[in-house]
């Protein structure tokens, strides 16, 4: 989500690959004065510093040149995506390695933010404010820039109250044992345990009062667009900088077709949690209105500014909650399906069209065993794994041993 840093990727890294005879290859290209043994170095220390890194190493440790790719909204192509086959091979592995360290480049922590929700009219507004504003250049940049449309913002504020509440009073590391348990009353085998906790969570929604400001209540209410950047001060001015674009971008539209506030203290992490709890929100509004969901992650080319337009012949839709990183275009987006929708024939539909319009799905969060990945991640995963033994069936490829189409014990048996 980080603007400047793009996707996870590092040639600096230490693994474990399985070679075709069965035996471990350990792949150390970290870098480190490790004297030929980096487990054993690593785990006598409990933190690196300079003098640790061997000076005649190279490799990339984020994304090459990641920032012209970024700011470049004219490319017909995605910025990333998850079957990109580009980097070593701990990069987007999907399990067919064993990742036991890597090294990324970092940033220092900026001396000064600010937290910015801007609503727009509409979408190709949105468009340009990022353009013209969050990608301003490589040296004037907002570090986030998250987009959500109106559907997101009513369903938040509708099925996701009780829960930014909760991360207020307990916070998110305490808020796992309570997650953890309405999980674990979710899989028990009895009636309605698997909906009651979102059913009480949409039921008692409204007893918890709006967390946001007026204004921002204001906005939700007469805006459809809304994008939420945090601007912060990397380099002298840098701030001031992306307020005076944004003052200007503002000023050159009609009155009221863009406004902005800047989100203090409170305001600000409300604001970001607002676009955080969107993902549960959504279960529990599916829950509550007894209605069923779809979520996927795809990536649009950089130069398309619109929604991808999904079939709804045979399975209407009845409501898309679109959320986005909006700055390299990767999108979330949950979709709400009355109930007799198979939502499983949608899906396949809905990654068709998102394909005919150059798009990418998935973009983040791995194929897993749903999604078939393309032949050449097919191939790069069977390089790196010739037995199968990491993570099989990923990406819809083969689960047995080898690749092969049978179980091995069936081999040479004449069974069919």
């Amino acid at each position: 989500t980080q603007i400047r840093k793009g996707p996870a990727y590092t040639e600096r890294a230490l693994f474990l690959r399985v070679r075709a005879d069965g035996s471990l290859e350990v792949v150390n290209t970290l870098g480190l004065k490790d004297g030929g043994d980096p487990v054993k170095f690593l785990d006598g220390r409990e933190q690196l510093s300079p003098a640790d890194l061997d000076a005649k190493a190279a490799g990339n440790c984020s994304w090459p040149s990641y920032s012209s790719v970024v700011l470049d909204c004219e490319q017909p192509k995605v910025s990333r995506y998850n079957a990109d086959t580009t980097g070593i091979d701990c990069c987007r592995s999907e399990g067919k390695v064993l990742i036991l360290a890597t090294m990324h480049d970092t940033y220092e922590i900026p001396s000064e933010s600010q937290v910015v929700w801007v609503a727009c009219k509409d979408l190709a507004t949105a468009h340009e404010l990022k353009r013209q504003v969050a990608l301003k250049s490589k040296s004037c940049m907002a570090k986030t820039c998250e987009y959500m449309n109106r559907e997101v913002y009513d369903g938040v504020d509708r099925a996701g109250r009780i829960l930014i509440k909760m991360i207020e009073l307990v916070g998110m590391q305490r808020l796992e044992p309570l997650w953890n348990l309405k999980l674990a009353i979710e899989m028990v085998p009895l009636p309605f345990t698997g909906i009651i906790c979102d059913k009480f969570l949409y039921w008692f929604n409204n007893v918890i009062p709006q967390p946001l400001p007026q204004q921002l209540r204001d906005f939700g209410r007469d805006y459809d667009h809304h994008v939420l950047m945090e601007f912060a001060e990397y380099s002298e001015g840098e701030v001031k900088e992306l307020r005076r674009s944004l003052d200007k971008f503002v000023s050159a539209h009609p009155e009221g077709h863009v406004q902005y506030r800047v989100c203090q203290g409170w305001e600000a992490s409300r604001a970001n949690l607002w676009r955080f709890v969107v993902a549960p929100a959504f279960r529990t509004f599916c829950v509550g209105r007894g209605m069923q969901g779809l979520s996927i992650d795809y990536a649009l080319p950089k130069n398309f500014r619109d929604y991808p337009a999904l079939p709804e012949a045979q399975r209407p839709i009845a409501n898309r909650w679109v959320y986005s990183h909006f700055g390299c275009n990767v999108y979330h987006e949950d979709i709400v399906y009355a109930p007799g929708i198979d939502v499983h024939a949608a899906h396949l539909d809905v990654k068709h069209s998102i394909e005919a319009t150059g798009g990418k799905l998935p973009a983040e969060h791995g194929h897993g065993t749903e999604y078939k990945a393309p032949q050449d991640t097919q191939e790069r995963w069977r390089r790196m794994d010739p037995l199968n033994v990491m993570n099989p069936g990923v990406g819809k490829t083969s689960s047995f041993r080898g690749y092969s189409d049978r179980p091995a014990h069936l081999d040479g048996c004449g069974c069919h």
